[in-house]
């Protein structure tokens, strides 16, 4: 009679854990169309991995602090306005694919 409890439980993780894969599939599937499709959103991710790349050669952790980047230079840099650049941030960040907060 135990077997049945630990068994629904592990079937209960599985099905989790394919929810948030295929979650997670779908994100990078928009991610993907979105560079793609050079909205602002995917130039400010392509220009963001870029920069990760650069930075993370040398970089210990994964974690990389973009603070010498202001705000202005970044929108430059994705070819975007400030307005465009703060939503695709947002969304990057609702995503769960960057954390960022602007210095005041």
């Amino acid at each position: 009679m135990d077997q049945k409890p630990a068994a629904n439980n592990k079937i209960e993780k599985n099905i989790e854990l394919v929810k948030n894969i295929i979650l997670s599939i779908n994100t990078m599937s928009m991610l993907l169309y979105e560079i793609k499709a050079a909205t602002p959103l995917g130039k400010t991710l392509k220009v963001l991995i870029n920069l990760f790349n650069k930075e993370g050669k040398s970089s210990s952790g994964r974690t990389i602090n973009l603070t010498d980047i202001s705000f202005r230079h970044l929108a430059d840099m994705t070819g975007i306005s400030g307005e465009e650049l703060q939503e695709a941030l947002d969304c990057l960040q609702r995503q769960g694919v960057i954390f960022y907060r602007r210095s005041p």
